[in-house]
């Protein structure tokens, strides 16, 4: 008997802890129009957001839609120009009590693989030393770098949704702006 109760009380606690976990998403859902007088981008003068469980869909008036699953895990997309300009965009979507924050880093990985460089770029000086490679020419300056790309969290009070976004600045110094939409 007690040890049906020890597991009894376990499933309740793993449960409890299931429930927290599955925290439910904000109902940021319907169209919304950018109020007037507010000069921040936002993400558009208009967008419709559509959420079915977890999934976010955000659709500008004028652009591609954007699919966001809002369960805190890192997604990956590779946004490369070229294989020896190798770029990922991060992409990791947490739902608040009253928000939903979704944030993005861009990956960067130096040099080339395949031991390929732009060593006679115009715009380089002609003295540059070459970069260090192997012995078989692979460059060795492969670590990546990660950079903070936009923080954007979106929140709804009633017919009035907000949405602040942080996005990396040209020297450094983040950008902060803050959109007012009403719904349609």
């Amino acid at each position: 008997m007690k040890r049906l109760a020890r597991v009894l009380a376990t499933m309740t606690v793993v449960g409890a802890m299931a429930t927290v976990l599955a925290q439910q998403v904000p109902d940021v859902a319907g169209p919304w129009t950018r109020q007037p007088g507010n000069n921040a981008i936002g993400l558009g003068p208009a967008i419709s957001i559509e959420q079915s469980g977890n999934l976010v869909t955000i659709t500008p008036l004028n652009g591609p839609s954007s699919r966001y699953t809002a369960d805190g895990i890192e997604k990956t997309e590779d946004i490369s120009p070229s294989p020896c300009e190798r770029r990922l965009r991060i992409t990791k979507t947490v739902a608040g009590n009253q928000s939903i924050t979704i944030t993005t880093w861009i990956v960067k990985s130096a040099g080339c693989p395949h031991g390929q460089t732009d060593l006679f770029r115009p715009t380089d000086e002609e003295d540059a030393p070459p970069p260090r490679t192997t012995a078989f020419g692979a460059n060795l300056n492969l670590g990546p770098t990660r950079t903070l790309e936009s923080i954007i969290v979106i929140a709804r009070d009633g017919d009035r949704l907000t949405i602040d976004s942080t996005r990396a600045g040209q020297s450094g110094t983040p950008s902060v702006t803050r959109a007012g939409y009403r719904r349609r």
